[in-house]
């Protein structure tokens, strides 16, 4: 996965012949910091691919749902010190906590962070002595989308990842949708169907 990553992809590719990331997995310890869909879906893969995975949200629901695909969930107050081989950051509000998180070697990918935020402080002298390599991930390309889609068809059926889309409304009633989307408790996504 962190090869992935530094190829410039947010989630590895979850086939059989991805051999590359697999191998590159194996054994590695891999947070997720952000128990959404991303942070799931991503988790979800590295476990696959044979990494020790933990998840951490401040939100007891979200790790709730987090353990029903058999992850290991924790608050982000838990987080152990002895640092990860791969920390995934899909919050966008956890950079400075990825950062921190990272083992000597490590990679730290941001994935989260596609909105305004403050800046994150970056102590340079601990990336460079550690190692370390940050990088940002954003979009895909269309082989990574039909990995993605052929994983959800395939091995993904095996984790609750419907249970993630609440009420799913018409496209004509998507103010609705987005009001249900943005109140307290709400599903990690809301549908919407073109009727």
């Amino acid at each position: 996965m962190r090869g992935a990553a530094l190829r410039g992809r947010a989630v590895p590719d979850p086939s059989p012949s991805a051999g590359e990331d697999a191998e590159v997995l194996a054994c590695e310890r891999v947070l997720v910091l952000g128990a959404g869909l991303v942070g799931l879906t991503a988790a979800v893969i590295a476990a696959e691919l044979g990494g020790r995975v933990q998840i951490a949200d401040p939100d007891p629901a979200r790790r709730a749902f987090a353990e029903r695909f058999a992850l290991t969930a924790i608050s982000p107050d838990d987080v152990a010190e002895e640092g990860f081989d791969l920390v995934i950051e899909a919050s966008g509000h956890a950079v400075r906590a990825a950062l921190d998180a990272v083992d000597v070697g490590g990679a730290v990918v941001l994935l989260g962070s596609v909105f305004p935020a403050d800046p994150v402080p970056l102590d340079a002298e601990r990336i460079v002595r550690g190692l370390v390599t940050v990088a940002g991930v954003h979009n895909y390309t269309g082989a990574e989308l039909h990995a993605a889609a052929a994983f959800m068809a395939g091995r993904g059926r095996a984790h609750p990842f419907a249970d993630a889309v609440g009420a799913v409304h018409p496209l004509a009633a998507v103010d609705t949708a987005l009001v249900q989307a943005a109140a307290p408790g709400a599903p990690l996504r809301v549908g919407l169907t073109p009727r």
